[in-house]
């Protein structure tokens, strides 16, 4: 269910998703941001239900699903460069004609550096009680300047890196 950016290193995107043994539980994602040298193109590490196409170049985020939940938890460790900063969001969608409507949702913006391995227990807002929501976006960003709708106006620091474990 979960994704990355990594699919697009045929047209020379670095790999910003790696698993790794610096785990909070046997193995963890390491999202670390890059820049496409050639094109000079910021690239955020992206861990999310997210599809991608390549021209013009954009993200969608988002997979069905109709569960309610109350929480979404996990672990997690950051280490920012020069006042980046991170973002860990869940979202429930709706779609109503050719928008979709938020029926709840929770975000962690980090700011400052973790280097331990920290837990996250963020309970989802409900905008609605009664709309049983049509698909879930989950999303762990290492640099929070993205934008999935051109992914050539991402804006962040080279090498600012999340650690997420046990979504």
């Amino acid at each position: 269910m979960l994704k990355t950016l990594n699919s697009l290193t045929s047209l020379g995107v670095p790999i910003t998703v790696t698993k790794t043994t610096d785990a909070k539980n046997n193995f963890a994602a390491q999202l670390k941001s890059a820049t496409l040298t050639a094109l000079n193109i910021f690239i955020p590490g992206v861990l999310a239900t997210i599809s991608v196409q390549t021209a013009p170049p954009a993200a969608f985020l988002g997979v069905p699903f109709t569960d309610k939940p109350e929480r979404f938890k996990g672990w997690f460790k950051y280490s920012p460069v020069m006042g980046d900063s991170a973002e860990i969001l869940i979202a429930l969608m709706k779609r109503n004609g050719p928008t979709r409507d938020t029926v709840a949702r929770a975000a962690m913006k980090i700011k400052n550096a973790v280097s331990n391995y920290t837990e996250f227990d963020m309970p989802l807002t409900y905008f609605s009680t009664t709309t049983v929501p049509d698909s879930i976006v989950i999303l762990c960003v290492s640099s929070a300047g993205y934008n999935f709708s051109n992914l050539l106006n991402c804006a962040g620091k080279n090498n600012s890196t999340l650690w997420v474990d046990e979504l």
